[in-house]
């Protein structure tokens, strides 16, 4: 076993299967203080604190609160006012991480979830949270990428709804990605957005930074808001709305004590304007759109 599969084991096998859990409010909760031992809530902590850091959140363990890197539960918050319904939808999640957003959509009644994500810390992190719900689940955890989806192989899963957040600015093609989403969704089905980006309504102004972008690694094309709009439109997407476009804040993404390793804050100039590169500050674009 790896790592992250024996810290999932040790997990499995200190914690009790069928806890309380809670995914109504910005905190995605897993059982409570009383559910175990004070020193078992010790040793659970331990090796929560190995699976460091943790990007997406928050979340509660037994009462052990995790501040992720991300307030993902702001994104969130943006997203259901504008995103189409989702009961009795057949969702996906690209690139799902820790599946925060999953247990998000439970709420809203979906026939099911799939998650997709090639990282083996997440997969087991998913493993480990099913044990503690206990009971079965429209959720399901696929250990792969956005390549796996739209191929036109026979006994494809067409989604009525799939959310890409925060994902095409890390892709080399993202109109090709925009393109697989689109043969993966059925006829009439909604895609969610959430791309960083630099600020404008040019169709022609992307950044494609040398090297790191704000001290981070990963990134091609930041594009405008138009920009994005465009990509969208040319990929065979209609009934294109923006919802959010404005400037990433600093207390959105920022080090804790289960992140300490970036803050967006000191990655920009003093006025907040640029990076630490001299690039364009990021903002992010939320879209909706239909196949």
């Amino acid at each position: 076993m790896n790592q992250h599969q024996i810290i999932k084991q040790k997990l499995l096998d200190l914690c009790p299967s069928g806890v309380r859990t809670d995914f109504s409010g910005s905190t995605v909760r897993f059982g409570y203080g009383d559910d175990l031992s004070p020193e078992t809530t010790a040793q659970v902590k331990e090796l929560l604190q190995e699976w460091i850091p943790w990007k997406k959140g928050p979340f509660s363990f037994f009462d052990i609160e995790i501040d992720s890197e991300w307030r993902s539960d702001l994104k969130w918050d943006r997203i259901t006012a504008h995103m189409p319904s989702l009961s009795q939808a057949s969702v996906a999640d690209i690139g799902c991480n820790n599946a925060y957003y999953m247990f998000r959509m439970l709420e809203h009644g979906p026939k099911k979830v799939t998650g997709y994500d090639p990282v083996e810390k997440y997969d087991c992190q998913f493993e480990w949270m099913q044990h503690l719900y206990g009971k079965p689940w429209p959720l399901e955890f696929k250990k792969e990428g956005v390549e796996s989806i739209g191929a036109g192989a026979e006994g494809q899963e067409l989604f009525d709804v799939i959310f890409c957040l925060g994902i095409l600015y890390h892709r080399k093609n993202p109109l090709q990605t925009l393109e697989r989403m689109r043969a993966a969704l059925r006829p009439g089905g909604y895609l969610v957005i959430d791309c960083q980006g630099i600020a404008g309504n040019s169709k022609s102004e992307v950044l494609f930074p040398h090297g790191k972008y704000a001290g981070a690694k990963g990134f091609w094309f930041l594009p405008s808001k138009g920009s994005l709009e465009s990509w969208v439109l040319r990929s065979g997407f209609r009934e294109i709305s923006t919802f959010f476009s404005e400037k990433l804040s600093p207390s959105e993404q920022r080090a804790t004590a289960w992140a300490p390793h970036y803050q967006l804050g000191d990655m920009l100039s003093k006025d907040g304007l640029c990076t630490i590169e001299g690039y364009p500050a990021p903002w992010r674009h939320y879209l909706v759109c239909r196949r």
